[in-house]
């Protein structure tokens, strides 16, 4: 059996959670001036409040905004 993996997180979806957060990690609130990158420099990621394996939706209000070392 092999791991399916999720749809990516369109870009204009990505783009409104990065202006919404105000380009700030939710968990460590570091923030970026950068579109593209985080505070670490490497890319935004998208988290699941509620993982989509426990039900959870990528519906704007169950995702957030985090660097890659907090992701």
């Amino acid at each position: 059996m092999t791991k399916q993996r999720s749809k990516a997180i369109r870009p204009l979806l990505r783009g409104i959670l990065i202006e919404r957060f105000n380009y700030t990690c939710s968990y460590c609130k570091r923030t970026s001036t950068a579109y593209d990158a985080g505070p670490d420099g490497k890319p935004w990621q998208i988290d699941h409040i509620i993982a989509k394996t426990a039900g959870g939706t990528d519906e704007l209000s169950n995702l957030t905004l985090s660097c890659a070392g907090c992701n």
